[in-house]
Protein backbone atom coordinates (compact mmCIF):
# COMPACT_ATOMS: atom_id res chain seq x y z
CA UNK A 1 0.00 0.00 0.00
CA UNK A 2 1.35 3.44 -0.95
CA UNK A 3 1.27 6.02 1.87
CA UNK A 4 0.36 9.46 0.55
CA UNK A 5 0.37 12.91 2.11
CA UNK A 6 -1.44 15.84 0.47
CA UNK A 7 -2.34 16.04 -3.19
CA UNK A 8 -5.57 16.12 -5.12
CA UNK A 9 -6.60 16.25 -8.75
CA UNK A 10 -6.71 19.76 -10.21
CA UNK A 11 -5.17 21.34 -7.13
CA UNK A 12 -3.24 24.57 -7.61
CA UNK A 13 -0.23 25.65 -5.61
CA UNK A 14 1.88 28.73 -5.43
CA UNK A 15 5.38 29.13 -6.84
CA UNK A 16 7.41 31.03 -4.28
CA UNK A 17 10.43 33.24 -4.65
CA UNK A 18 12.64 33.74 -1.61
CA UNK A 19 14.43 37.08 -1.51
CA UNK A 20 17.32 37.82 0.87
CA UNK A 21 16.50 40.24 3.72
CA UNK A 22 17.89 43.75 3.87
CA UNK A 23 20.73 42.96 6.26
CA UNK A 24 24.38 42.78 5.22
CA UNK A 25 26.85 40.09 6.25
CA UNK A 26 28.72 42.68 8.32
CA UNK A 27 25.56 43.73 10.19
CA UNK A 28 24.55 40.12 10.82
CA UNK A 29 28.01 39.08 12.04
CA UNK A 30 27.94 41.96 14.55
CA UNK A 31 24.47 40.95 15.69
CA UNK A 32 25.69 37.38 16.28
CA UNK A 33 28.98 38.57 17.82
CA UNK A 34 31.05 36.47 15.39
CA UNK A 35 34.78 36.12 16.19
CA UNK A 36 37.63 35.54 13.71
CA UNK A 37 37.95 31.91 14.83
CA UNK A 38 34.23 31.21 14.18
CA UNK A 39 32.67 29.74 11.05
CA UNK A 40 30.40 32.26 9.33
CA UNK A 41 28.71 31.91 5.93
CA UNK A 42 25.94 34.19 4.74
CA UNK A 43 24.70 34.38 1.14
CA UNK A 44 21.31 34.99 -0.46
CA UNK A 45 19.64 34.70 2.95
CA UNK A 46 21.28 31.35 3.83
CA UNK A 47 23.08 31.56 7.18
CA UNK A 48 25.56 29.08 8.62
CA UNK A 49 27.26 30.18 11.82
CA UNK A 50 29.26 28.01 14.24
CA UNK A 51 31.29 29.48 17.06
CA UNK A 52 34.61 27.96 18.14
CA UNK A 53 32.84 26.52 21.20
CA UNK A 54 30.75 24.23 18.96
CA UNK A 55 33.89 22.16 18.26
CA UNK A 56 35.13 21.91 21.85
CA UNK A 57 34.17 19.40 24.57
CA UNK A 58 31.42 20.70 26.82
CA UNK A 59 29.25 19.86 29.81
CA UNK A 60 25.53 19.59 29.19
CA UNK A 61 22.69 19.89 31.70
CA UNK A 62 19.12 18.68 31.26
CA UNK A 63 17.43 21.77 29.86
CA UNK A 64 14.64 22.10 27.31
CA UNK A 65 16.91 22.59 24.30
CA UNK A 66 13.97 22.58 21.87
CA UNK A 67 12.23 25.47 23.67
CA UNK A 68 15.43 27.52 23.95
CA UNK A 69 16.19 26.90 20.26
CA UNK A 70 12.69 27.98 19.22
CA UNK A 71 13.03 31.23 21.20
CA UNK A 72 16.42 31.83 19.59
CA UNK A 73 14.94 31.42 16.10
CA UNK A 74 12.12 33.82 17.00
CA UNK A 75 14.73 36.45 17.89
CA UNK A 76 16.38 35.87 14.50
CA UNK A 77 13.12 37.18 12.97
CA UNK A 78 12.44 34.41 10.48
CA UNK A 79 10.02 35.20 7.67
CA UNK A 80 6.54 35.18 9.33
CA UNK A 81 4.94 33.29 6.43
CA UNK A 82 7.20 30.34 7.23
CA UNK A 83 6.56 28.20 10.29
CA UNK A 84 8.79 25.53 11.79
CA UNK A 85 8.32 22.43 13.91
CA UNK A 86 10.75 20.55 16.14
CA UNK A 87 11.95 17.31 14.54
CA UNK A 88 14.68 16.02 16.86
CA UNK A 89 17.94 16.50 18.77
CA UNK A 90 21.32 15.04 17.81
CA UNK A 91 24.89 15.60 18.92
CA UNK A 92 28.45 15.77 17.63
CA UNK A 93 31.52 14.60 19.51
CA UNK A 94 35.19 13.78 19.56
CA UNK A 95 37.11 10.59 20.30
CA UNK A 96 40.57 10.72 21.85
CA UNK A 97 42.80 7.61 21.59
CA UNK A 98 45.90 7.43 23.82
CA UNK A 99 49.04 5.30 23.49
CA UNK A 100 48.16 3.26 26.59
CA UNK A 101 44.98 2.09 24.84
CA UNK A 102 42.65 4.41 26.70
CA UNK A 103 39.83 5.94 24.67
CA UNK A 104 37.93 9.03 25.79
CA UNK A 105 34.81 10.43 24.19
CA UNK A 106 33.21 13.81 24.64
CA UNK A 107 30.22 15.73 23.27
CA UNK A 108 31.13 18.96 21.49
CA UNK A 109 27.61 20.17 20.75
CA UNK A 110 23.96 19.25 20.76
CA UNK A 111 21.89 20.45 17.83
CA UNK A 112 18.14 20.90 17.61
CA UNK A 113 16.62 20.25 14.19
CA UNK A 114 13.44 21.81 12.83
CA UNK A 115 11.32 21.31 9.71
CA UNK A 116 10.01 24.36 7.88
CA UNK A 117 6.47 24.75 6.49
CA UNK A 118 4.63 27.18 4.22
CA UNK A 119 0.82 27.12 4.48
CA UNK A 120 1.03 23.67 6.07
CA UNK A 121 3.22 22.20 3.31
CA UNK A 122 6.68 21.00 4.28
CA UNK A 123 9.77 22.61 2.75
CA UNK A 124 12.13 19.87 1.63
CA UNK A 125 15.61 19.90 0.13
CA UNK A 126 19.19 21.07 0.73
CA UNK A 127 18.10 24.68 1.29
CA UNK A 128 15.44 23.85 3.89
CA UNK A 129 17.67 22.99 6.82
CA UNK A 130 17.11 24.68 10.18
CA UNK A 131 19.37 23.76 13.07
CA UNK A 132 20.39 25.44 16.34
CA UNK A 133 23.63 24.34 18.03
CA UNK A 134 24.38 24.31 21.76
CA UNK A 135 27.67 24.07 23.61
CA UNK A 136 26.85 23.41 27.24
CA UNK A 137 23.62 25.31 27.76
CA UNK A 138 24.47 28.23 25.46
CA UNK A 139 23.68 28.65 21.75
CA UNK A 140 26.89 28.21 19.76
CA UNK A 141 25.62 28.26 16.20
CA UNK A 142 22.73 28.17 13.77
CA UNK A 143 21.90 27.05 10.25
CA UNK A 144 18.80 28.75 8.87
CA UNK A 145 17.30 30.88 6.13
CA UNK A 146 16.54 34.57 6.55
CA UNK A 147 14.16 35.21 3.69
CA UNK A 148 11.38 37.46 2.48
CA UNK A 149 8.75 35.25 0.84
CA UNK A 150 6.93 36.46 -2.26
CA UNK A 151 4.33 34.59 -4.35
CA UNK A 152 5.55 34.46 -7.95
CA UNK A 153 2.49 32.73 -9.43
CA UNK A 154 0.12 29.75 -9.28
CA UNK A 155 0.24 26.51 -11.26
CA UNK A 156 -1.65 23.21 -11.30
CA UNK A 157 0.11 20.29 -9.72
CA UNK A 158 0.56 17.02 -11.62
CA UNK A 159 -1.75 14.16 -10.72
CA UNK A 160 -0.20 12.15 -7.91
CA UNK A 161 -1.60 8.82 -9.12
CA UNK A 162 -0.07 9.37 -12.57
CA UNK A 163 3.32 10.08 -10.96
CA UNK A 164 3.06 6.89 -8.87
CA UNK A 165 2.09 4.86 -11.95
CA UNK A 166 5.07 6.14 -13.92
CA UNK A 167 7.52 5.57 -11.05
CA UNK A 168 6.24 2.04 -10.37
CA UNK A 169 7.74 1.02 -13.70
CA UNK A 170 11.17 1.91 -12.31
CA UNK A 171 10.80 1.29 -8.57
CA UNK A 172 8.15 0.21 -6.05
CA UNK A 173 6.68 3.35 -4.47
CA UNK A 174 6.22 3.10 -0.68
CA UNK A 175 5.28 6.68 0.13
CA UNK A 176 4.77 9.96 -1.71
CA UNK A 177 4.40 13.40 -0.13
CA UNK A 178 3.66 16.75 -1.73
CA UNK A 179 6.27 19.28 -0.57
CA UNK A 180 7.93 22.52 -1.59
CA UNK A 181 11.40 21.76 -2.97
CA UNK A 182 14.07 24.19 -1.75
CA UNK A 183 17.41 24.20 -3.62
CA UNK A 184 20.52 25.81 -2.21
CA UNK A 185 20.46 29.59 -2.78
CA UNK A 186 21.81 30.76 -6.11
CA UNK A 187 21.78 34.29 -7.45
CA UNK A 188 19.69 37.06 -5.91
CA UNK A 189 16.48 35.00 -5.72
CA UNK A 190 15.61 31.37 -5.00
CA UNK A 191 12.53 29.76 -6.53
CA UNK A 192 10.64 27.22 -4.45
CA UNK A 193 8.28 24.91 -6.31
CA UNK A 194 5.92 21.98 -5.52
CA UNK A 195 7.44 18.52 -5.82
CA UNK A 196 6.76 14.97 -4.72
CA UNK A 197 9.15 13.51 -2.14
CA UNK A 198 9.08 9.79 -2.88
CA UNK A 199 10.38 6.77 -0.99
CA UNK A 200 10.62 3.67 -3.16
CA UNK A 201 12.40 0.34 -3.40
CA UNK A 202 14.71 -0.22 -6.37
CA UNK A 203 16.70 -3.47 -6.74
CA UNK A 204 15.92 -4.30 -3.12
CA UNK A 205 17.22 -0.96 -1.79
CA UNK A 206 15.03 1.82 -0.44
CA UNK A 207 15.89 5.18 -2.01
CA UNK A 208 14.54 8.71 -2.03
CA UNK A 209 13.53 10.68 -5.11
CA UNK A 210 12.34 14.23 -5.76
CA UNK A 211 9.91 14.49 -8.68
CA UNK A 212 8.63 17.93 -9.81
CA UNK A 213 4.88 18.18 -9.14
CA UNK A 214 4.40 20.83 -11.82
CA UNK A 215 5.25 21.29 -15.47
CA UNK A 216 8.79 22.63 -15.83
CA UNK A 217 7.66 24.74 -18.76
CA UNK A 218 5.07 26.43 -16.52
CA UNK A 219 7.75 27.03 -13.89
CA UNK A 220 9.97 28.69 -16.51
CA UNK A 221 7.06 30.89 -17.57
CA UNK A 222 6.53 32.04 -13.99
CA UNK A 223 10.25 32.68 -13.53
CA UNK A 224 10.54 34.64 -16.79
CA UNK A 225 7.50 36.71 -15.80
CA UNK A 226 9.22 37.52 -12.51
CA UNK A 227 12.41 38.59 -14.27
Amino acid sequence: MVRTLYGGKGREMEILVMLPPDISAEELSKKLDVKESDMFEYRQGYLKYLSKAAFECGNFDKIDYAAVAKNYLAKMRLEPKLSYEFSGIAEDGKIFAYRNGTIRKCVTNKHVNFEMYYNGVKLFGPGAKIRVYFSGNDVSGVITQLWNVKVAGKVKILDRDAVVKELNGKCEVKSIELVYFVPLPEGDRTYIYPAYAVRCVQDGVEIGKIVPAISMSELKEVMSGEG
